[in-house]
């Protein structure tokens, strides 16, 4: 679904300059998806040692889909199958590198897909957080043990040190990456969000998919 949503984005972007870019309002509400329900699967751990699994698959996977996406090899890989004939050859030059740009410019827009991920990595991070603890102070609902559940404390626990250890991933691959290359995240997404309709749509997106956990919660006491 994320791979179809995004691809239409591509499509309504196509010789559009100066307006909000589609591509990026996809990627935005997929990523909230993920990440809202991402933090959810916290509430069936019961021990360090899913945990450990379940962060470490995500963080390998973040590697992979940012440094290595951005990397010099990469772009070297994509730049060699440009050079041959076929249409697979080309389907999948435009599958792994859809807008055709050189390897900076390249590297320029994996590192503004990173800065939307940063946000709602910590934006989807507070909100449960606030959310947990709403629940856990609102006396009309029942938040007793689930039959095979966790108690409230102990998914805020596993919450709170995936956030943790995904901001410090954040800053490594920063250093270790993005800020070697020149990649100025900060400056991009300023840029990005220069645009208020840009700023209207991520503000409405993210204000519904917040609300649909804190409804479910309190309709059957489960996320």
């Amino acid at each position: 679904l994320r791979v179809v949503m995004k691809r239409i984005g591509l499509e309504i972007d196509k010789r559009k300059i100066h307006t909000v870019s589609m591509f990026f309002v996809a990627e935005f509400m997929c990523l909230m998806f993920y990440y809202t329900f991402y933090r959810v699967l916290f509430e069936s751990i019961t021990d360090y040692e899913v945990f450990i699994v379940l962060e470490t698959t995500h963080l390998t996977f973040e590697w992979i889909f940012y440094p290595l996406r951005a990397s010099e090899t990469y772009c070297n890989m994509v730049e060699s199958l440009s050079r041959r004939e076929g249409k697979w050859s080309n389907i999948l030059v435009e599958f792994l590198s859809p807008y055709g740009l050189n390897c900076k410019d390249w590297q320029n827009f994996v590192a503004l897909d990173f800065g939307i991920r940063l946000l709602i990595l910590v934006a989807s991070g507070i909100n449960i957080t606030i959310m947990l603890l709403t629940i856990s102070v609102s006396p009309w609902i029942d938040i007793e043990l689930r039959e095979g559940g966790v108690q409230l404390r102990y998914t805020l626990l596993y919450v709170l040190l995936s956030v943790t250890v995904e901001i410090c991933n954040v800053v490594l691959m920063n250093r270790l990456f993005f800020k070697p290359r020149q990649l100025d995240i900060q400056a991009m997404l300023k840029q990005c969000f220069e645009e208020h309709r840009f700023v209207l749509i991520t503000t409405v997106i993210a204000s519904l998919l917040f609300i649909n956990p804190v409804y479910a919660f309190t309709t059957n006491n489960t996320f």
